[in-house]
C-alpha cells in the first residue's frame, strides 16, 4: 500500500475510535458535576494541557485531535514497517500519561473543594 493509503486508513480508524470514546465520556460532561475521571484517563493530553489554560472551555478542542493523531502516527509507522514499536509507544505513553492525568485531576478536584489530598 502507498503511504497515503496507510495513513488515511489509520486516521479514519482513529476518527472512529475517537468518536466512540467521546460518546463514552459524553455523560461526564453532560452531568455538569465537574467529575471527569474517565475523561482524564482517555484524553490525558487534553487534561495535562488544561493546566496551562485553566479553562474547561478549551477542553473539547484539545480532546478532538488525539485519536486521529494516534492514527496518523500509526499509519506513518506502518508505512515504515515499525507498527509494533508504534503500538508499544502509543500504549505505554497513553497509560503513563493517563494515570498521571487522573492523579493530577483528582488532586486539583480535591484542592478546589478545600480538601488536602495529602
Amino acid at each position: 500500500m502507498t503511504a497515503g493509503k496507510t495513513i488515511g486508513i489509520s486516521v479514519g480508524i482513529g476518527i472512529l475510535v475517537g468518536a466512540v470514546v467521546l460518546f463514552d465520556v459524553a455523560p461526564e460532561f453532560a452531568s455538569g458535576k465537574g467529575r471527569y475521571d474517565n475523561s482524564a484517563f482517555l484524553f490525558p493530553y487534553a487534561f495535562l494541557i488544561l493546566h496551562l489554560f485553566g479553562s474547561h472551555a478549551v477542553l473539547p478542542l484539545l480532546m478532538l485531535p488525539q485519536f486521529p493523531l494516534y492514527g496518523w502516527f500509526y499509519g506513518w509507522a506502518w508505512n515504515k514497517q515499525r507498527e509494533h514499536k508504534a503500538i508499544a509507544l502509543l500504549l505505554a505513553s497513553h497509560l503513563v500519561l493517563g494515570v498521571t492525568s487522573v492523579v493530577l485531576y483528582k488532586i486539583d478536584y480535591l484542592v478546589s473543594r478545600g480538601i488536602s489530598p495529602f
